[in-house]
């Protein structure tokens, strides 16, 4: 198996902090990096304070998923669909994950009130 190059990986943690979060990769590992408070800082993208998020961004020669999701987008482009959506649950696992295009995710990122969602809430 090839070794992804790290200006690779890197490059993609890059686009993802600044097209969907309008921020910066985290330039260290969650381990290595601190926020200003000297607490860690997780993730691959730094993300303000008031949104309750953590971003990993990986990077592979493949993922099962994306498969089912380039057969989910034949599908639609079939049926005439703009956009396709691939929901996957695990057997006797809680809860499912969803896929959608990066694209899309970033243009829904841009609707008022998404953002707001991704906020800690004040009761907590």
């Amino acid at each position: 198996m090839a070794k992804t190059s790290k200006s690779c990986w890197t490059g993609f943690e890059r686009r993802v902090a600044s097209q969907d979060w309008d921020s910066k990769r985290n330039p260290l590992s969650g381990a290595n990096s601190r926020q200003d408070d000297g607490s860690p800082r997780g993730g691959d993208v730094i993300i303000p304070k008031e949104l309750d998020v953590l971003v990993e961004c990986k990077l592979r020669a493949a993922f099962v998923h994306h498969t089912l999701f380039a057969d989910a987008v034949k599908d639609a482009v079939k049926h005439k669909k703009r956009h396709a959506i691939l929901y996957t649950k695990r057997k006797h696992d809680q809860g499912w994950l969803v896929t959608i295009d990066g694209l899309l995710w970033n243009k829904l990122l841009q609707i008022e009130g998404v953002m707001d969602a991704l906020k800690v809430s004040s009761g907590e």
